[in-house]
C-alpha cells in the first residue's frame, strides 16, 4: 500500500505505514503525504503546505477516519493551512468545500 493515489490535477494522496521499529503497529497504515495546487492567486503549481501536508489516520478520537481505501474516502474534510484549500477526499477524488 505504498503507490501514490492521484486524486485529480495536481492533487495526489500517498498512503505511508509505521516502520518495523513500530512494534505492533509496523506495517499497518499511519497516514497519507497529501499534494495539491496553491489555493491562492500567486500562480504557484504546488501549494507549500501540500508538499509536506500529513494526514495521520486513526480509529480513535485522533486523526482522520479511513472509511474506504479503495477508492479512498476520508472523514472529515481537509483544509490546508496555507492557502485554505478545502475540500474532501471521497471515492478516490477530491471534492472541493
Amino acid at each position: 500500500m505504498t503507490t501514490e493515489i492521484l486524486l485529480g490535477p495536481g492533487r495526489s494522496a500517498m498512503p505511508t505505514v509505521y516502520p518495523d521499529a513500530a512494534g505492533d503497529l509496523a506495517g499497518q497504515l499511519a497516514g497519507f503525504r497529501v499534494t495539491h495546487p496553491r489555493g491562492g492567486a500567486d500562480g504557484a503549481d504546488e501549494c507549500a503546505g501540500g508538499a509536506g501536508s500529513w494526514i495521520p489516520v486513526s480509529d480513535g478520537d485522533r486523526g482522520w477516519a479511513v472509511v474506504s481505501l479503495e477508492p479512498l474516502t476520508l472523514k472529515p474534510s481537509l483544509q490546508c493551512t496555507v492557502c485554505g484549500d478545502h475540500g474532501f477526499i471521497q471515492g478516490g477524488k477530491w471534492v472541493p468545500a
